[in-house]
């Protein structure tokens, strides 16, 4: 019996690429702290996974020793796995970890009674406006046995006042594709491949702007949509200046109705008898990087929120000296590269 399922990772980044081909997996590696060296994050290629438009898995190994962020067709998206993982017993021995078929047909469950759905906005404009017709939404809804890459498309409410995007288009926010199980990788997983890092604008863009060059079959939105009349002037939610693309006006900065196609969303495995588990998925630009790492990691930045007082107790050096010393020369080793 399946008692608990979560996903793992509960948090993953995507980020934006126009190549079709995704990011190879990565991590990072010790940094280059010779005499001579050049102090900065080094990064170590590992086997990846690719996709068949059947979702079939197959792993590859890395050529070489370098990473391929770009190609002739631009940046690579990186595009995150989701993994139910869960809590089971079978004949009194109790169970964690990944969840397969083999495991849902021991509890009664067949792949096709596992449901994922996945939600994701770009609500930039609306954050703006405060507009509900300026929201842009995407929803799919699959079978654990639908191994079909199923596309993101974004919409306004069209029952909402002035919305952005007319009916019968859409901005493309991705796509995501459930993974089909088999012996090598028994596992069940989803697949988020994020949009190519496009922006949008509204039919009457060339009368607006001559700056803003776009092709014809990205000028769709609406120009009497409230986000393409918007203006800052005043409003905290533009602070600091130049948070959205506008022209000079005698009433202040007056958007010029353009959208990108980032969003952030939930993903969310459903199975039989109400187990649930939700992850959130957040889309970035393209990063530049890694050529060193952050000072301060996202990690750092959850744990000082929901385990701040951990680090005043003594157990907590005590009881894992080399891992505290670890932690130490992580942090010094951020130091230098930094500086």
């Amino acid at each position: 019996m399946i008692e608990r399922i979560w996903l793992h990772p509960p948090l993953a980044f995507a980020r934006l690429g126009p190549s079709p081909v995704p990011c190879d997996n990565y991590r990072w590696g010790m940094s280059d702290l010779t005499p001579r060296g050049t102090g900065k994050t080094v990064v170590e290629p590992r086997p990846s996974l690719d996709v068949a438009e059947d979702g079939t898995l197959t792993e590859r190994e890395p050529e070489g020793d370098r990473v391929l962020f770009k190609d002739a067709d631009g940046f690579r998206p990186l595009c995150p796995f989701f993994e139910v993982h869960g809590a089971w017993t079978v004949d009194g021995e109790r169970h964690t970890g990944p969840l397969t078929a083999e495991v849902l047909a021991a509890a009664g469950t067949e792949l096709a009674d596992v449901r994922w759905q996945v939600e994701v906005a770009n609500l930039k404009a609306h954050h703006c406006t405060l507009s509900p017709g300026d929201r842009i939404e995407a929803a799919v809804e699959l079978a654990g046995d639908d191994h079909l890459r199923k596309p993101l498309q974004g919409r306004s409410p069209q029952g909402a006042d002035r919305p952005l995007v007319p009916e019968g288009r859409h901005v493309p926010l991705g796509s995501v594709q459930v993974t089909r199980p088999d012996d090598r990788f028994p596992e069940l997983r989803l697949r988020f491949t994020p949009a190519t890092g496009a922006v949008y604008g509204p039919t009457d863009l060339p009368e607006r702007s001559r700056r803003f060059v776009l092709p014809d079959a990205r000028l769709f939105l609406s120009p009497d949509a409230r986000w393409c009349g918007f203006t800052g002037e005043g409003d905290p939610r533009t602070v600091p200046g130049g948070l959205f693309a506008g022209s000079r006006e005698e009433d202040g900065e007056k958007s010029l109705g353009l959208v990108d196609d980032v969003c952030d969303g939930l993903v969310t495995v459903t199975l039989p008898g109400g187990l649930s588990a939700r992850a959130r998925i957040v889309v970035t630009p393209p990063d530049f990087a890694p050529d060193r790492r952050p000072f301060t990691s996202l990690a750092d930045g959850l744990a000082d929120r929901v385990k701040r007082g951990e680090v005043r107790d003594p157990a907590y050096v005590a009881e894992h000296p080399q891992l505290t010393a670890l932690e130490v020369r992580d942090l010094f080793e951020r130091v230098l590269e930094a500086m």
